[in-house]
């Protein structure tokens, strides 16, 4: 059970991170955003989707919840037309929603099992959410240098970004050895 809880936080924290990565490939942060503040803006939206997802109890709705939190957060975070926002927002969610889906078949043919086994066994409903996160976050990281309105910078947060990819590699090998013996 603590692999779920442990799970559903992980998800909601890098789900808040691909979301402000496409921000920032996108929009055009304000002029008074200080490093802080879109750290104040991730953990907002690790709330908003956390509310969403029990509020609709991962269902199709959650998607439109997903999609509308990350569209108030832009909204008080970032500068651009309405409709590029509600497009970045959008796109995140099917971003989100496709890595997951995508993984779920691979695991499902690699394993030989069914879709339905592998969401009900936590072991691997854990090992996909890792995996899933992880292709969202490379998926989001190169979106945002190919296409971002800002210079580039490496600082802290890159690291971070290592940290939370490499981490994630370990506990998905970390699963796949476990669920073997």
């Amino acid at each position: 059970m603590l692999e779920l809880d442990f799970s559903v936080l992980f998800s909601t924290v890098v789900e808040a991170i691909i979301f402000f990565m496409l921000f920032e490939a996108f929009l055009i942060r304000q002029n008074s955003l200080k490093i802080w503040k879109p750290i104040l803006g991730i953990i907002l939206l690790t709330i908003l989707i956390v509310i969403s997802n029990i509020f609709f109890l991962y269902r199709l709705m959650n998607l439109v919840g997903l999609a509308f939190s990350a569209l108030l957060v832009s909204a008080l975070w970032y500068q651009g037309p309405l409709s590029k926002k509600i497009m970045v927002a959008v796109s995140g969610t099917l971003l989100i929603s496709l890595c997951e889906v995508v993984v779920l078949v691979l695991m499902a043919g690699n394993l030989g099992i069914t879709a339905t086994e592998i969401v009900n066994n936590p072991d691997y409903q854990f090992l996909g959410t890792v995996i899933s996160k992880i292709f969202g976050l490379m998926i989001s990281n190169i979106l945002r240098l190919k296409c971002s309105s800002q210079q580039f910078e490496s600082g802290r947060a890159y690291w971070i970004l290592f940290v939370v990819l490499f981490s994630g590699s370990i506990v998905a090998s970390f699963c796949i050895f476990r669920m073997s013996y």
